[in-house]
């Protein structure tokens, strides 16, 4: 027994020998059959630390720009695929909502729709008139005499009527011929009052009253205005004969009351308008007011003034003369415009 024990042992321990040869190989090497044989084959030893990544054979990727500019088409394409997708799904939900909505059966109308029913309660006035219908009627229709005897009655009375509006037609034709002949007369009435806008020759327009003057001059401009004291005026000193265009200076006298009263109401920048003999027209503007005695001195500055009154220098311009009193007279002087 004790031989089979040895024996047996020696045998457990040469299988656990082979064991751990097996485990050793079985570490390293694998057993592997191909074309009936045998063969060995090592394995590959891995490393502990299996987080750590061994960047020995790990080689760059090298990424071109065209390769960039594909990726980016092809994500742009995508997007936009799926945004098709998208508007496409949408559009067709909308039009089925609208056929829908279409082919939805039409509403049936009420009976009681747009019918407002009221108790209607007719007014006196109406009750009134259904019963002068009522009482017409029930009288008697009238006779074949008595509708001939109308019928002349109305006939009648018609024939003046027409008789008033044929006068009438008459009387507007009448009318009408008579505005006819009217409407020429009118133009020469509108040319004289063109022509009356037109100042006169030989005038003085002052504050918008004409004043007709004559060119006595020196020699004969006081018995002029003595002949005529409330509507004329004449020329005295400065150029006897008024020209407009001379460059000179026209002294103009008139009474006070009389024709030259209005120019008591001159202030100085009103307009004075002059027409010569042909009726040339000049204005002039008032730029000084004097009070003189009768030998042209200034009665408040003691000036002499007789040369600038009645001399011709000065340029183009007027000077008015008119009484105060028996020893002071009123001086307007005006240039031209």
């Amino acid at each position: 027994m004790t031989n089979n024990t040895k024996q047996s042992v020696k045998h457990c321990s040469t299988n656990s020998d082979i064991k751990k040869k097996r485990k050793k190989t079985n570490k390293s090497s694998v057993k592997v059959i191909k074309d009936g044989k045998v063969m060995i084959k090592k394995k590959k030893r891995r490393s502990s630390n299996k987080n750590k990544h061994s960047h020995k054979n790990v080689t760059p990727m090298k990424v071109t720009k065209k390769e960039l500019k594909e990726q980016a088409h092809k994500k742009i394409v995508k997007r936009l695929s799926t945004a098709a997708i998208l508007i496409g799904t949408l559009g067709l939900s909308t039009t089925a909502i609208a056929l829908s909505q279409t082919h939805q059966k039409p509403q049936e109308p009420k009976s009681n729709q747009h019918l407002i029913v009221k108790e209607y309660t007719p007014d006196a006035t109406y009750s009134d008139a259904i019963k002068e219908k009522d009482d017409s009627s029930k009288k008697e229709e009238p006779t074949v005499e008595e509708s001939h005897e109308e019928e002349i009655d109305n006939s009648l009375q018609q024939e003046p009527e027409e008789i008033i509006s044929s006068s009438n037609a008459t009387d507007y034709q009448e009318q009408t011929e008579t505005s006819a002949t009217v409407e020429p007369i009118q133009e020469p009435e509108y040319r004289d009052e063109k022509i009356s806008d037109v100042q006169p020759e030989m005038t003085l327009n002052i504050l918008g009253q004409l004043i007709h003057y004559q060119n006595g001059g020196q020699s004969a401009g006081q018995s002029v205005i003595d002949a005529n004291s409330e509507s004329m005026a004449s020329t005295w000193g400065g150029s006897s004969v008024f020209s407009g265009s001379d460059g000179m200076n026209t002294h103009f006298i008139g009474h006070n009351p009389g024709a030259f009263s209005v120019i008591f109401s001159l202030s100085i920048g009103n307009q004075i308008s002059v027409t010569d003999g042909i009726g040339s027209q000049k204005n002039y503007i008032v730029n000084s007011i004097r009070q003189v005695y009768d030998d042209g001195t200034d009665v408040n500055s003691g000036e002499a003034l007789f040369d600038s009154i009645t001399g011709t220098g000065g340029g183009e311009r007027i000077t008015l003369q008119s009484c105060i009193n028996d020893d002071c007279n009123l001086i307007i002087f005006a240039s031209a415009q």
